[in-house]
This record gives C-alpha cells, structure tokens and sequence, in this order.
C-alpha cells in the first residue's frame, strides 16, 4: 500500500518534470525549473493526499478489522491516521 503510493507519487514527479520540459520548449523561452516549482510540488502535495485520503477512506468504508464500525465522513478518523481529510465537495 504504502510501496504503491510511494510509486504513483514517484511517476507523477517524472510527469510533471516532462510536462515543465515540454511547457517551457513551447513557450521559447529559458524558463528554468525554479520558476515552476512552486507548482509541481503543489500538485505532487495535492496527488499524495488525495492518493492517501483515497486508501483510508476505501478501507473506512469495507469496515474491516480496526476499523469496524468507523465513519469514512468522520474527520477524527483520518486524523487518527495521520491522512488530510478531503471533503465530499472536493473529491
């Protein structure tokens, strides 16, 4: 799970340096990878806590073991689990 996760976020990093190759090549200019960084790591941030969010909330939902009985609505329970909470508007 966490391998998974450690994976997906890992592709998307490599996706967003192509995209910031590619973004800048087309804009002819010499935009370094500074100027775009606030950017892709804020997209990084929002695909692992949506990514984390995603897998607890699936296992809230099944019930199963430790989390019998447990809200996937609940924030607390993501708390508990260290994962940002997204809300239903935002998904």
């Amino acid at each position: 799970m966490q391998g998974d996760l450690l994976v997906r976020s890992r592709t998307l990093l490599i996706s967003c340096c192509y995209f910031n190759h590619d973004f800048s090549r087309s804009l002819k200019t010499k935009k370094l990878f500074a100027e775009y960084k606030h950017i892709v790591l804020g997209l990084i941030f929002l695909k692992y806590i949506s990514d984390a969010f995603e897998v607890l909330h699936q296992k809230l939902i099944a019930g199963e073991g430790d989390y019998a009985g447990a809200n996937p609505e609940d924030r607390d329970e993501y708390s508990a689990e260290n994962v940002f909470f997204v809300p239903v508007e935002a998904r």
